[in-house]
């Protein structure tokens, strides 16, 4: 969302219902009864939050499957949409205990085989007119990259810009975003913080700058952080003042689970609350003051 708009993703992950509701008595996971078909583009739906009405532009992108969206804004008569991508949408196949069980090489050629979900931004421009012209830019905003062309059927042809650096590859991709939420959810920001995947569970906390395209990482071998959240100093308005909180495992029964705390900023560590008992991995939290 937006300050006015609502934006719905329409992608070609479709769900058989029958199937879904099915799948226990078929003895099927319930993911047989989700199709990836790239055989058609991903659209966005634009909604006025005040009037309920959707907007006429038909905005339309390659195929691709994001499950968490970094954030949204408007600028200069535009939807900005930051999100995680993923080109191939087969990747929830591959969460099933029949490889979630395997170990060494098998799990190895499981991993390889997940789609790498990387942060892309996607422009909207929201007053399109009949009069404008046909196979050229409408974007404004000279610091994006990201392109929407009027086609000659009166469709908007969305073209992402990668909002970071090839290091990223290295990393894995990443996932679980989040941002400085409490001040700067639906507006022009510049970091979010999400998992490295070098792993099919996160094994590192990434701290992306959008402008100047850079990472800052946090990693220990042979520990495997939840979504990072991001809770703000008292007082600051700086975007990255504050601290990132996620929960770290690990499987070595010779080390401990603990809280781990990173300051937002250079993401060195300020501390770490040790639990003396055994945790499953978790992918998301969230932190509410008392």
């Amino acid at each position: 969302m937006t300050r006015n708009y609502i934006i719905f993703i329409e992608q070609p992950l479709k769900m058989n219902l029958w199937k879904i509701v099915t799948s226990r008595i078929r003895g099927k996971a319930f993911s047989d009864g989700i199709s990836w078909e790239p055989q058609y583009n991903t659209r966005f739906h634009v909604v006025d939050k005040h009037t309920g009405q959707l907007l006429p532009g038909m905005y339309y992108s390659k195929p691709f499957v994001t499950f968490h969206q970094i954030n949204a804004f408007e600028d200069q008569g535009c939807v900005v949409i930051d999100m995680c991508c993923q080109d191939d949408g087969r990747n929830l196949e591959v969460y099933q205990l029949q490889n979630l069980r395997k170990a060494g090489e098998g799990l190895d050629q499981v991993y390889n085989s997940v789609g790498r979900s990387f942060p892309r931004r996607f422009v909207l421009p929201l007053h399109v007119s009949l009069n404008d012209p046909e196979g050229e830019n409408l974007s404004p905003l000279s610091y994006s990259s990201a392109s929407a062309v009027k086609q000659a059927d009166g469709k908007i042809w969305c073209s992402y810009e990668s909002l970071h650096p090839e290091d990223l590859e290295e990393e894995g991709g990443i996932e679980f975003p989040q941002i400085n939420y409490g001040q700067f959810s639906g507006k022009k920001y510049r970091f979010f913080y999400g998992c490295g995947f070098r792993h099919l569970v996160g094994d590192s906390l990434i701290k992306v700058d959008v402008v100047n395209k850079t990472l800052t990482i946090w990693r220990e071998d042979g520990f495997y952080p939840s979504e990072p959240v991001f809770v703000p100093a008292p007082g600051t308005s700086e975007e990255d003042g504050g601290v990132i909180l996620s929960v770290v495992i690990t499987p070595d029964q010779n080390e401990k689970n603990f809280l781990l705390v990173l300051d937002a900023k250079n993401f060195e560590e300020l501390g770490r609350a040790e639990v003396p008992v055994q945790m499953p991995y978790g992918f998301h939290g969230t932190f509410v003051t008392i």
